[in-house]
């Protein structure tokens, strides 16, 4: 299985995307990034550098993470943590991309709670997991690693909070069976800039 192209995949096709950049040719190596991050600590990361009128990105997600997370894809293994690594990765490649598509900025915060909500729906709609378990697995109890500093912890801790709530309301969407109606407002969000999507998020809860 190749992972991230799949993950992609299922991530146009839940938000009726245009087909993204492959990210499959953005992907690079723990050797590529060792002078920009610390691939010993750092499980995945988006490294976007903007040079004038140009943007460049490209996307890390280790080894270790990888096999996991394709073992628990195949149902080899029941561990969450690594899959959700991956689809972050993959979440904030394809977001970046189409919101650089739209023409319109994108702050880390936004595309840390996008993916979040991301995570929540590919294990609702791929896997059979389901109800408040689910919910709190992916969200409740969240431990955040001590090299953090104060502002990516309070950005993580925003997003967690943010993305939790919307899942909460998916999950009453669609465990009523009104799984149309939830992909639909989950579509809808997916569209709108930061300020919009915690305002409907928090009407939405």
């Amino acid at each position: 299985m190749n992972l991230e192209p799949a993950l992609q995949l299922v991530l146009e096709r839940l938000y009726r995307l245009e087909p993204r950049p492959p990210v499959e040719d953005f992907r690079v190596h723990a050797e590529h990034v060792s002078g920009v991050i610390d691939p010993k600590v750092e499980r995945e990361s988006l490294l976007v550098e903007h040079d004038g009128d140009e943007t460049f990105i490209a996307l890390f997600i280790a080894e270790d993470v990888r096999r996991r997370a394709t073992q628990f894809v195949a149902g080899h293994t029941h561990e969450l943590d690594s899959f959700c690594v991956a689809v972050e990765g993959v979440s904030h490649f394809v977001y970046f991309t189409f919101c650089g598509a739209e023409e319109r900025p994108v702050s880390q915060a936004e595309l840390e709670l996008q993916a979040e909500i991301d995570k929540y729906l590919l294990l609702r709609l791929l896997t059979g997991l389901s109800g408040p378990e689910l919910v709190a697995a992916l969200f409740d109890g969240v431990r955040f690693a001590k090299h953090l500093c104060p502002e990516t912890r309070d950005r993580y801790a925003f997003a967690n909070r943010g993305g939790r709530r919307y899942a909460r309301w998916l999950e009453r969407k669609i465990g009523a069976g009104r799984t149309v109606e939830a992909l639909e407002d989950a579509r809808h969000l997916y569209r709108k800039p930061l300020a919009a999507k915690v305002d409907r998020i928090e009407r939405a809860a």
